[in-house]
């Protein structure tokens, strides 16, 4: 249990015979990767868990209660694993630039995602952010690799595109339709 401010190199849950649980009650800053094998769990119960590599979940993260936010705040990262991870607040920090190497969720009580960096939902395959608030602030960048906007953002609340904000449509091998849905 982390019960104070704290800060790691990196972060293996679980891989061994024995499972493994951590739960995060204040702001954790992790320099390299966290990596959730299928006997790992984080349980993020309270403030901020900043990442600085790749996150790779292949067990169980669950953000209880609201406020629960991951920043990605490393050069270039990437979020992958078998399982499909629930954010409940999802920030991509400005300088970061982040690739989605598997499909991502952001639900839940006040979930919102925000990228001051930029987002790639990677291509070949390509992968789906799903949430509810998006807002995308100035100077930041998403890219859309599917066909069209919803193959890789689908969310049920608003989308914000902040002014110059830059939605990159950059597939190289499919035909896309720019969405005139989002001002």
């Amino acid at each position: 249990t982390i019960s104070s401010t704290a800060n790691c190199k990196s972060l293996t849950l679980g891989g061994g015979t024995k499972a493994s649980t951590l739960t995060i009650n204040s702001s954790t800053t992790v320099a390299l990767n966290i990596q959730i094998n299928g006997n790992g769990a984080i349980t993020h119960s309270a403030s901020s868990l900043t990442v600085k590599g790749n996150w790779i979940n292949n067990g169980t993260y669950t953000a209880t209660g609201t406020g629960r936010t991951v920043i990605f705040a490393g050069t270039t990262q990437s979020l992958q694993g078998s399982v499909v991870t629930t954010f409940r607040r999802l920030t991509i920090n400005a300088g970061s630039v982040t690739t989605l190497n598997t499909n991502v969720t952001v639900s839940g009580s006040s979930s919102r995602t925000t990228v001051k960096g930029t987002l790639d939902p990677g291509e070949s395959p390509t992968y789906k952010l799903t949430g509810t608030i998006f807002t995308v602030n100035a100077n930041a960048r998403i890219k859309v690799k599917g066909a069209i906007f919803t193959d890789n953002y689908t969310n049920s609340g608003t989308v914000t595109l902040n002014s110059n904000s830059i939605v990159e449509y950059a597939a190289t091998a499919l035909d896309q339709t720019i969405s005139s849905s989002y001002t």
